[in-house]
């Protein structure tokens, strides 16, 4: 594993009750990078993703995002634009965005005339 990843997962697991929802999960996703997480349903893909977006706790391992932790640094994971949270024009106080493009279309009246 790499020294500078941007996700760092060492021996993750979850589980819920008695039932095992992620079994030690570990690896490194370098910066800038593209990363897929594959499996089948039931894998653990979106319980893994949860954890590292600090909204759920996994039952053991690490795991760190731009260097914080998930469960020690959750507040600088969710607030830092990261791979995972990207910039855009809210988060970065970007004034001369094209307000249009953060609209959504009105409806029509049904009528086929578009208003």
């Amino acid at each position: 594993m790499t020294t500078d990843a941007a996700i760092r997962v060492e021996g993750m697991q979850k589980s819920d009750g008695g039932l095992h929802v992620l079994r030690v999960a570990t690896f490194d996703v370098a910066p800038g990078s593209i990363f897929a997480l594959l499996g089948s349903n039931g894998a653990g893909k979106t319980t893994v993703v949860r954890i590292l977006a600090t909204l759920l706790k996994a039952d053991a391992g690490t795991a760190r995002v731009n260097g914080f932790d998930v469960v020690t640094g959750a507040p600088d994971v969710s607030a830092r634009p990261s791979p995972t949270r990207p910039i855009t024009p809210s988060t970065r106080g970007n004034v001369d965005a094209d307000p249009t493009s953060m609209t959504t279309p009105s409806r029509s009246s049904g009528d086929g005339s578009g208003e």
